[in-house]
C-alpha cells in the first residue's frame, strides 16, 4: 500500500514504507554501520504520513539483531 504525501497544499511522490505489519507497525529495514538519528527522524516522518504509532527501524549489520532494533511509539 502506498500513501500519498502532501506538503503545504502541493502533492508530493507517493510513499511506500518497507513493511506494515498488522496495519499497526511500520518497518523500516537497513544495513549499515552505524543507526543515524536521521534514520530514527525517518521513520517518525514514516507515521505522521500513515497515522499509526509504532514504528521499528531494523539494522541486520549487528553482530546481534537486538543490538540494532529501536522501538518508536509515535503519539500526537
Amino acid at each position: 500500500k502506498s500513501w500519498p504525501v502532501t506538503y503545504k497544499g502541493v502533492e508530493l511522490n507517493d510513499f511506500r514504507p518497507d513493511l506494515v505489519v498488522g496495519g499497526l507497525l511500520v518497518v523500516e529495514i537497513k544495513s549499515v554501520d552505524r543507526q543515524d538519528p536521521v534514520f530514527v527522524a525517518k521513520v517518525i516522518t514514516y507515521l505522521k504520513v500513515t497515522a499509526l504509532q509504532l514504528g521499528l527501524p531494523l539494522n541486520f549489520n549487528k553482530t546481534l539483531l537486538r543490538h540494532g532494533i529501536k522501538r518508536i511509539v509515535y503519539t500526537r
